[in-house]
């Protein structure tokens, strides 16, 4: 599917542009622009042949929108912008560049993306996106982050999450996921009397994100995460398990479904039961991707 845009197309604030499986070309036209908003993904792209072309609405001051006549030819143009994540894009042959950023440009992450034809660009726009990411962020981003589900679930930036258990809800076994504010994210909902223990993750709307089960006579108590409400192997993402069989301390090994021979984990968790706090690193390094403690509140 090859799109050609008449006008730059005007990214807003908490939005992502994913082509999922779908080969989408954004090319021969006008390009992508993200001007004073913030948290943008944009995921398995195609960007390329761009030219100048109308540039039509732009938002040239955070709080104000005006007229530009013409594009400048980038395939991804950031102004005034904190937190993108660019994952996964092929981008080539654009009139002024690839991707420019400036006007104070913060938070940019550029993962797995394939970039040619331009002049000898292509290393300019990555140093030059890196150096920026680390002067706007206190806390670096992976180098090559990974989507396990989704990337609508991913933020280039620390968010906090906080886990309520519902106690008068034991039959459901329910649980919610709120942000700082007391505002629902998501909910965990389970069968009180089920030999696999299976929860459901569900969005704010009830919409099945993620189901999760205990794998039955597993010597390392392994569970399984599938896709929606699925418990069908093809729709398995990723499955957890004991690091070893005698612990003092909880470690877990993260296998994602693509990592058939798990020689070496995803993920780890490392906790502790009685400080009731675990930390989750990128495979076997240092890197913490995620915190969890336990707090009264």
């Amino acid at each position: 599917m090859t799109i050609r845009l008449n006008q730059e197309l005007i990214m807003q604030s908490d939005k992502t542009i994913d082509a999922l499986r779908v080969n989408v070309h954004i090319a021969y036209g006008a390009g992508i622009t993200i001007q004073f908003v913030k948290n943008v993904i944009i995921h398995n792209l195609h960007v390329h042949d761009i030219v100048l072309d109308s540039g039509g609405l732009i938002r040239d001051f955070v709080d104000h929108v005006g007229l530009r006549m013409a594009s400048d030819g980038n395939g991804i143009s950031i102004y005034g912008f904190a937190g993108v994540w660019i994952d996964h894009v092929f981008m080539w042959n654009c009139k002024d560049g690839l991707i420019d950023a400036i006007e104070g440009s913060t938070g940019i992450t550029i993962s797995n993306c394939h970039f040619t034809d331009h002049n000898g660009k292509t290393s300019y726009f990555i140093v030059r996106s890196y150096f920026l990411m680390m002067a706007g962020s206190s806390y670096p981003p992976l180098a090559y982050p990974v989507a396990v589900i989704n990337p609508q679930f991913c933020a280039p930036y620390p968010i906090d999450l906080i886990i309520v258990r519902k106690l008068l809800a034991i039959t459901e076994g329910n649980f919610a996921v709120t942000d700082v504010n007391g505002n629902i994210m998501f909910k965990v909902k389970g069968t009180f009397f089920s030999i696999r223990d299976r929860r459901v993750l569900l969005d704010a709307a009830g919409n099945p994100i993620v189901s999760l089960q205990q794998k039955i006579l597993t010597v390392h108590r392994r569970w399984q995460v599938f896709r929606g409400d699925s418990s069908d192997s093809k729709d398995l993402l990723f499955s957890v398990k004991k690091s070893s069989l005698i612990q003092f301390k909880t470690q877990l090994d993260v296998f994602l479904a693509t990592n058939t021979k798990e020689e070496v984990c995803d993920f780890k968790v490392k906790g502790s039961w009685l400080e009731r706090s675990c930390a989750i690193y990128a495979g076997d390094s240092p890197t913490i991707i995620a915190q969890v403690r336990s707090v009264r509140i």
